[in-house]
């Protein structure tokens, strides 16, 4: 039996478990004069326009850009006859920053 509890550990170290000991640099950098935030790790790295409007607009995944652009990424909705986009906003948002959490408010 203690065998058999042995093996499970083992084999549920290196196979369940394969990140333990592995940390990745996170990053969060506020361009405030740009307007934008970068942040990611070295696998991820993801660029958040907020210059009177807000989207994603550079994506790289593993060093590879995978979107970049104007657009990017947003939202947009359309209800009775007029559109509504994160593209195009009255003013721009507000982007808090804590313990590498990006908040974005006030998206009129």
């Amino acid at each position: 039996m203690k065998t058999r509890a042995f093996i499970f550990l083992i084999f549920s170290l290196i196979f369940l478990f394969p990140g333990i000991g592995y940390t990745q640099q996170l990053v969060t950098k506020n361009d405030t004069k740009n307007e934008e935030v970068i942040f990611g790790n070295n696998k991820i790295r993801i660029t958040l326009d907020y210059h009177q409007k807000c989207n994603i607009s550079c994506l790289e995944v593993n060093g590879q850009k995978v979107i970049e652009g104007a657009s990017g990424i947003f939202t947009q909705i359309k209800a009775l006859q007029k559109t509504y986009s994160t593209l195009h906003l009255d003013a721009s948002p507000k982007v808090e920053i804590a313990n590498h959490t990006v908040n974005v408010s006030r998206i009129i």
